[in-house]
């Protein structure tokens, strides 16, 4: 009995330690500064770091030159991106137990053009697209809801809030950097137009220039601050609602509750990227 009440009043005191952390960690929103430094980290982080650092292959140089924010050219990019998209498919059982809205599609517009120089994406693969374009209409539903739901519902649909616009992200930024089709029309409309419209357009845009070029860069920056609007302006909505009580238990964006990436101005850059172009001499 003893040991029993010793690990119930252990586990007491986590469990308040843990929400007060929490409720320090979430009570003050981000301001524009840090949500435009974060939005760049965590493009990195999607286009980057979390998938270079899983490729073992012969193309080593070439993710080397990437990383690096040298310029490839288009033949380069075609092999980048091709030996990219293998890494998502080798690892592609990790991100659907990450993300509920991850899409998958077999051999998706085999007689469309694609990125790499082909047609269409073949096997069963995370459609990029779609899976974004499923997180924003899942967070325009949310974000509607919050006006008529109670203070529990709106903590856990402000989580899942957060969530989805990590992975509006989390989706587009490797697709940038993978074999991706070209046309896009059918995913511009969703709950989320015209913002979202404007930040899938410009990802796709990048997706279809050389990596690194000035092209990418011109629309990765326009991409990237339609981004940050979105996330002010689903924190203000969210805020409207609900307050650091709410957002103890919820977190916000990129909190731990939404298994998040740990990002801090020390994560890696890509603006530090986009400064270093050079092109890739192979």
């Amino acid at each position: 009995m003893r040991v029993g009440r010793t690990l119930a009043g252990v586990a007491g005191i986590a469990i308040v330690a843990g929400a007060a952390l929490s409720f320090a960690a979430n009570r003050t929103p981000y301001d524009a500064a840090q949500i435009a430094m974060l939005t760049d980290r965590l493009f990195e982080f999607g286009a980057v770091d979390f998938v270079h650092a899983r490729y073992e292959g012969p193309h080593t140089a070439l993710f080397t030159c990437v990383a690096a924010g040298k310029t490839l050219t288009p033949a380069q990019s075609v092999i980048y991106r091709t030996a990219y998209q293998v890494v998502l498919l080798e690892n592609q059982s990790l991100f659907a137990r990450l993300d509920a809205n991850l899409q998958l599609q077999r051999d998706a517009g085999m007689t469309q053009p694609n990125n790499a120089d082909g047609k269409g994406i073949a096997g069963l693969h995370d459609h990029h697209d779609a899976s974004a374009a499923d997180n924003a209409r899942e967070m325009g539903t949310h974000l509607t809801d919050l006006l008529e739901a109670g203070p529990l519902r709106r903590a856990w649909m402000a989580n899942d809030i957060y969530k989805d616009l990590t992975d509006l992200m989390v989706h587009m930024a490797p697709a940038t950097h993978s074999v991706g089709l070209l046309g896009h029309d059918a995913y511009e409309r969703t709950g989320m137009d015209p913002a979202f419209s404007a930040y899938y357009a410009a990802m796709k845009r990048a997706q279809a220039a050389p990596v690194n070029s000035d092209a990418y860069w011109q629309a990765i920056d326009e991409a990237l601050v339609g981004y940050a609007g979105m996330v002010e302006s689903v924190q203000q909505i969210i805020r409207t609602f609900n307050g650091p009580v709410l957002h103890a238990f919820s977190g916000q964006w990129l909190a731990v509750q939404t298994v998040a990436p740990r990002l801090d101005e020390h994560s890696p850059s890509a603006a530090k990227r986009q400064r270093a172009q050079t092109p890739c001499l192979l």
